[in-house]
């Protein structure tokens, strides 16, 4: 059985975790290559549509947390 994901569109992202403004989200996703989101598996393409992979975002935010310690 597949694994269900917690997959959101930025703005829904934005909505759901109100910590972090569409802007700010936005600007996460511009940078995806320069700060780690794809390399976590973050940012998902289908066609023009842009999802975000909450589950994962949050363990790339664990993991810059964790880098100085």
């Amino acid at each position: 059985m597949a694994e269900i994901r917690n997959i959101l569109t930025p703005r829904q992202f934005s909505e759901k975790f109100p910590a972090f403004p569409i802007g700010s989200v936005r600007n996460l996703i511009y940078h995806e290559d320069d700060n780690g989101l794809k390399a976590a598996g973050v940012v998902k393409r289908i066609g023009k549509k842009i999802v975000l992979d909450a589950d994962r975002f949050f363990l790339w935010v664990d993991s810059l947390n964790t880098k100085g310690a």
